[in-house]
């Protein structure tokens, strides 16, 4: 499998249409990306291909996110940017939120998975709707996901608004997927086709719910729906320190680290 810089680029661009944003602007090839709130993907400043020297742009990130209210500039860096790194740190900023970025291939998944096993909705390709023991898929966020995603994912009103708003700005085919069970949705996620990726995102349980299965369902269901709509790879991202589920990807066809990333902020 390719895994030089060009393809992990490709991977990140993917990533960034599948969370859009409500503004962003392009500093010295560093991407400011702002939707207010709290998320931090959301709100940070990323470099692109061409990022100039980071000295450059520091300035006009800080002015970009202090005149939306904000705090100054938070740098998100790719593990193949160390000398990023190594400038932001000389200038007393520090690493949080270390994130993995996953990979599985999906032609090798198919292959490996027989028929018996794969999920049953969501095989074919355009627009979803179907709902198989209490797994749900939709081609958009019905009333009761959003509902759920508010309730499990502890938002706030306001946090629950930019949230959906950054959903309705999604352009590509996507997929959101929600487990039922007693008459309760147990366990929510969503992915986007970005040719030739399946991004997926907001993979989230209830608490007492975890450990039950309903996440590695509703990840392979969409796996096989991104499959079915042309799919080579899917690719998530995950923070480091969620040891349970890294193992869990890895059992659904996540063998690769693509590349990690860290946060930048400076006290």
């Amino acid at each position: 499998m390719q895994t030089d810089v060009e393809f992990c680029w490709c991977v990140e661009k993917a990533c960034w249409s599948a969370w859009p944003v409500a503004t962003q602007r392009e500093i010295d090839g560093w991407l400011c990306r702002s939707s207010g709130g709290t998320t931090r993907r959301a709100n940070s400043v990323n470099a692109t291909p061409r990022a100039g020297a980071v000295r450059d742009v520091i300035p006009g990130a800080d002015a970009y996110f202090e005149k939306r209210g904000g705090s100054p500039a938070l740098f998100r860096l790719l593990s193949f940017q160390p000398a990023f790194a190594h400038a932001l740190s000389a200038r007393g900023y520090r690493p949080e939120g270390a994130t993995h970025t996953l990979l599985a291939d999906l032609v090798e998944v198919e292959a490996q998975t027989s028929s018996a096993s794969r999920p049953s909705v969501g095989l074919v390709s355009g627009p979803v709707s179907g709902s198989v023991s209490g797994l749900q898929l939709e081609p958009a966020p019905s009333p009761a996901w959003l509902a759920d995603k508010q309730e499990l994912s502890s938002q706030s009103e306001a946090e629950a608004e930019i949230f959906r708003a950054m959903l309705a700005d999604i352009t590509h085919p996507a997929c959101f997927a929600r487990k039922v069970a007693d008459n309760r949705g147990r366990s929510l996620a969503y992915g986007v086709y970005v040719a030739p990726f399946l991004v997926i995102e907001a993979v989230v349980a209830r608490e007492e719910d975890r450990n039950k299965g309903f996440a590695g369902e509703l990840v392979a269901a969409l796996m096989a729906w991104g499959r079915a709509e042309g799919a080579q790879h899917a690719c998530l991202q995950v923070m480091a320190e969620n040891e349970p589920a890294i193992a869990l990807y890895r059992r659904l066809g996540f063998g690769v680290t693509l590349y990690d990333y860290q946060y930048w902020r400076k006290p």
